[in-house]
């Protein structure tokens, strides 16, 4: 699933220096690009390390509000996505942790809630989209996040770490629409799941809580 929106991405690649894409960003889509690539495939670790020190520095920076970016959670996901390709899977599980606390701490799991701001448990990080497009990228990246997520799980056993439950992001367009900015009716992935399952995810959880 694409998460970057080539268009969006291009024109702020090419704008003023203070308007481009973190360096974290640039390295993850050349570093992603140049694995297993023929011509460039020598490249790749050189571009990869670099694209994960720039990533790692920015989160020291200041108090840590610099790295609470799409753009770096952007940065994570294709990073998490080459390891996984290289069968790094645990330095791939680590960094896809990283894009999905990034994706709940500016709220991408709940972008179409009905709920007030007095109602939301936390405030997101970030400001809202300015439009449309950069609404639906948003989207697109925490479905990323989740499909990343996901597939780590079910390929190691491991925990996941989003809950569906608390999912309130409709579900993304494909890109084609996405893209070109076509709206679609669409809707939140608890009403597209089965009521047999939807059903047994409640009780489980009413049945976890009741324990604790």
């Amino acid at each position: 699933m694409p998460v970057i929106h080539k268009d969006r991405y291009l024109r702020a690649f090419y704008s003023p220096p203070h308007m481009r894409p973190p360096m974290c960003l640039q390295y993850a889509i050349w570093s992603l690009a140049a694995n297993g690539h023929e011509k460039y495939g020598c490249y790749y670790d050189a571009l990869y390390r670099r694209a994960r020190q720039y990533l790692e520095a920015d989160e020291l920076k200041g108090t840590g509000e610099h790295f609470i970016t799409v753009r770096h959670a952007q940065a994570w996901a294709l990073v998490a996505a080459s390891e996984a390709r290289c069968m790094l899977f645990t330095r791939a599980a680590m960094s896809a942790a990283r894009c999905i606390r990034l994706a709940g701490m500016m709220g991408l799991h709940r972008l179409d809630s009905t709920f007030t701001d007095m109602e939301q448990p936390m405030a997101p990080m970030i400001p809202p989209p300015k439009d449309w497009g950069e609404a639906e990228e948003r989207r697109r990246l925490f479905w990323g996040a989740f499909c990343i997520d996901s597939y780590a799980s079910i390929s190691t056993g491991w925990p996941v770490g989003i809950d569906i439950n608390t999912v309130r992001s409709f579900i993304s367009l494909s890109a084609l629409l996405a893209f070109h900015s076509l709206t679609f009716p669409r809707s939140p992935l608890i009403c597209l799941l089965p009521k047999k399952l939807s059903s047994r995810a409640e009780k489980r959880r009413r049945y976890l809580c009741t324990k604790d």
